[in-house]
């Protein structure tokens, strides 16, 4: 897991904002949301990154905010090769993170994997609408729905459809759900064939709620375009 936060030079870190996941040395995978948020709450744009007092910092082999640690590993996010699809985002980190036992890239999964309904969703976002976000990071069992079940709890709460490239997990059956400071994280799980967990999605819904189910990005169709940004980086 990757976490962002902004950096300034007056202040230092502003504590943390959002997550993401490791692809490479040089490549975080995240919510597009997640960056743009940061960028509109400071008033400014990809282009200004690093030139001036802000920066975005992404930490790696971070398992408690307020404490630092060996394997901890911090990088700026670069300006350039900052790009997005829809609602997915590849950042660059300069200089390339160090691998080590704390600090690996995520296993990406083949366009026909198939995963089973049992999987692990992570972050150090909030845990109840009333509380700060945790300065540990946390993880939780969850459970895959349908995208049929799950289309029709959204067309039931909220009259609308759920987008194709969305999964979702059983809030009411895990007795979780994720909250804000949780977007950009992983949703791994496993592969039926080979049994080796592999990331399946991207955490966007933050409402925290065990009314409605968690959402996040599903990324298979998103692989072709990942795996040809990562020749790029």
């Amino acid at each position: 897991m990757v976490n962002f936060a902004l950096y300034t030079l007056s202040s230092g870190l502003i504590g943390n904002s959002c997550g993401g996941v490791l692809l490479s040395s040089t490549a975080v995978l995240t919510q597009t949301a997640c960056i743009k948020d940061m960028l509109t709450y400071t008033g400014s744009s990809l282009s200004s990154l690093n030139e001036g007092d802000l920066s975005i910092v992404a930490v790696v082999g971070d398992h408690r905010t307020n404490v630092r640690d060996d394997h901890q590993q911090s990088r700026l996010v670069t300006n350039d090769l900052t790009v997005s699809k829809g609602e997915v985002m590849i950042v660059r980190l300069d200089p390339p993170v160090r691998y080590t036992d704390c600090v690996m890239p995520v296993c990406l999964p083949e366009v026909d994997t198939v995963f089973g309904e049992q999987c692990t969703v992570a972050g150090w976002g909030q845990t109840n609408t009333r509380s700060p976000w945790s300065d540990v990071l946390l993880d939780h069992h969850v459970t895959l729905m349908s995208h049929k079940t799950c289309d029709a709890v959204f067309r039931f709460l909220n009259n609308e459809t759920l987008p194709a490239d969305y999964l979702c997990t059983d809030t009411q059956r895990d007795g979780m759900a994720t909250c804000s400071g949780d977007q950009g994280g992983m949703l791994m799980c496993k592969d039926e064939r080979s049994e080796s967990e592999m990331l399946a999605g991207i955490t966007n819904s933050t409402e925290c709620t065990a009314n409605k189910p968690s959402t996040y990005i599903d990324i298979v169709p998103y692989l072709a375009w990942i795996r040809d940004t990562l020749r790029a980086i």
